[in-house]
């Protein structure tokens, strides 16, 4: 596994990463391929997960020419997609060059199911219903971005133990047959992240089952990501990926430049 294509630095409201110590250990790692995907969130937690975009976006652009001979960089980003910021999230992602762009559900009507306040008063099953139905809602609303991250995040944080955790496919599978369809419709992917297992987590986001049935849906598109917000955490457990990609019926992985798809062979 030769490339991460999910990370955060300084530049996110939840890191204090340096942005040479993040690419330096992808280096060392033996990593070929990285994106560094900062996030942008409009108008949540007092603003702290709005990117100063102009910044990020010329500041990475240096580090991609800095480290060419050393390591391929695509300039990323990560954007929280909400319905009524479409035009600012559009209007953002069409005033820079991004390599890549991450579509990602954070906050669902208001609140982050990364605080206890989004399960309180029902059953998980009842919380991830509703996330999926926001994903779908956003699909339905957003086209301008490259993979969709971590499809079943909420899972993350449900006030559930790890066993608990490790729901069936069946459970949600109308909800998660057609958000794959339209992801797969508009020609878009989904990735697996990696994050939940530095936490003592027994599945990725998403699981196993869901990379296989976007496989068996005609899906063609997927990237691999740690989601680290420190440089230890870079390709972190990408061994559980590469296996879960070739039990999915995968021989193959995507980095991105310049909002194309490029495959890597496992």
């Amino acid at each position: 596994m030769i490339a991460d294509f999910h990370m955060h630095t300084c530049f996110s409201g939840d890191s204090k990463a340096d942005v040479d110590n993040v690419i330096q250990s992808a280096i060392k790692k033996g990593m070929k391929y990285m994106s560094i995907t900062d996030h942008n969130d409009f108008e949540f937690e007092n603003g702290i997960f709005e990117l100063d975009t102009e910044k990020y976006f010329e500041y990475m652009s240096k580090k991609k020419i800095e480290y060419k001979d050393q390591i391929t960089l695509s300039v990323g980003i990560e954007c929280g997609l909400e319905p009524k910021y479409a035009d600012r999230i559009n209007s953002l992602l069409n005033s820079y060059d991004f390599d890549f762009v991450i579509g990602s559900s954070h906050v669902i009507n208001g609140k982050d199911p990364y605080y206890k306040e989004y399960f309180e008063n029902r059953p998980v099953h009842d919380a991830m219903v509703e996330y999926l139905m926001s994903i779908s809602e956003n699909l339905d609303i957003f086209d301008n971005f490259d993979v969709y991250g971590h499809l079943d995040y909420m899972m993350r944080y449900a006030p559930i133990s790890a066993e608990e955790k490790r729901y069936n496919y069946d459970e949600y599978g109308e909800l998660f047959d057609e958000i794959l369809n339209k992801i797969i419709k508009k020609g878009h992917g989904i990735e697996i992240n990696t994050s939940p297992l530095k936490s003592g987590l027994f599945d990725t986001n998403p699981n196993l089952q869901v990379v296989t049935r976007y496989k068996e849906l005609g899906g063609k598109i997927i990237t691999v990501g740690s989601d680290a917000h420190e440089a230890i955490h870079v390709g972190h457990h990408f061994d559980v990926a590469e296996q879960m990609l070739l039990d999915a019926g995968f021989t193959y992985f995507n980095v991105y430049n310049q909002r194309k798809p490029i495959t890597i062979n496992l």
